[in-house]
């Protein structure tokens, strides 16, 4: 994290492409190893994605007590657009992704990222950018229900999610999905503290 007068401003190198690279393949194996439990039905899809902001918590806090600086919180959110274009998400999808990977950036560099306060803020924006795979469904559902991302699924499954997927089902998981990752975050925050700082890996 940077010093109290050290500017948040600064080139992004190389060590610092490679945190994130480490991060966001860690953050991005959990989803999709998690996620493929979704695959039963698609309640079991809606609540194991609560599940995967929650651990994933852990993975984002450790990944904050590397960043110290603009931007590098906009690239791990990049890099989980392109898993979203990568598995047959819309782009709308995509973009709402890197939209709220950016804002998560600005709410970690109000607290120029020191403030745990605002690190836990930020990952709590950042679930925004997770639950972004859900928002078309509302916004553009016969888009949303003719993609490729159904590809392989059960026709039934499509047709159950489509029925599931309602208006205020989808504004409570949105709710939910921010609870997830304000709690995910606290443990993630405990955990780096008492046991990756000891081991030196935050």
């Amino acid at each position: 994290m940077p010093t109290q007068n050290q500017s948040v401003f600064q080139p992004i190198k190389a060590k610092d492409l490679i945190n994130i690279a480490i991060f966001a393949a860690i953050f991005i194996a959990l989803s999709i190893a998690l996620g493929m439990l979704g695959t039963i039905n698609p309640v079991i899809w809606l609540l194991i994605t609560v599940f995967i902001v929650f651990i994933n918590g852990i993975t984002f806090m450790l990944f904050m007590s590397r960043v110290n600086k603009a931007g590098l919180v906009t690239l791990f959110g990049v890099s989980y657009a392109l898993l979203y274009l990568l598995i047959g998400a819309p782009l709308q999808s995509a973009l709402l992704v890197i939209f709220w990977a950016i804002m998560a950036d600005i709410v970690a560099g109000i607290g120029r990222y020191r403030s745990e306060k605002f690190a836990i803020a930020s990952y709590c924006t950042f679930g925004l950018a997770i639950f972004s795979w859900f928002a078309p469904a509302i916004l553009n559902p016969e888009a949303f229900f003719t993609g490729s991302q159904w590809d392989g699924l059960r026709a039934n499954y499509v047709v159950d999610a489509r029925a599931l997927l309602s208006v205020p089902v989808v504004s409570g998981f949105c709710v939910t999905i921010i609870l997830a990752a304000l709690f995910g975050a606290r443990l993630g925050l405990k955990y780096t503290h008492k046991h990756f700082r000891k081991a030196g890996l935050a």
